[in-house]
């Protein structure tokens, strides 16, 4: 029984590493690095650094699992398959915005304004 498999020409160790760590994902965790390292570096003077590492590695590891881990398919009328940053998004835009986002809607109202735009 083989345990290890050959990998394909056209598949990179990129592509595996994308499979577990999305580049989103990638991206969210060195934004969200740069205000810990600034204040690591502001309050290292004061002895607080090593505290402040800490909760920051905390706080990223929350943050970056929120956009790795799915919400489970059992819970469709919650967004299940979605990341839970994707649901807490999607969840804020829907009370700023109080609009639906069903493909289609309001179309016929932005078709006009494209068309108002396009004639004047």
């Amino acid at each position: 029984m083989r345990t290890r498999f050959e990998i394909p020409q056209g598949f990179t160790d990129e592509v595996r590493f994308f499979r577990y760590l999305p580049l989103r994902s990638l991206l969210i965790l060195l934004v969200v690095a740069i205000p810990g390292i600034i204040l690591f570096k502001l309050l290292s003077p004061f002895g607080l650094g090593i505290y402040v590492f800490f909760a920051w590695v905390i706080i990223e590891f929350v943050i970056v699992a929120a956009t790795i881990v799915p919400i489970p398919l059992e819970r469709w009328k919650d967004g299940g398959g979605l990341t839970y940053e994707r649901y807490i998004t999607k969840k804020l835009l829907r009370r700023r915005k109080k609009e639906l986002y069903i493909k289609g809607y309001k179309q016929m109202e932005y078709e006009e304004e494209l068309n108002h735009d396009l004639y004047d």
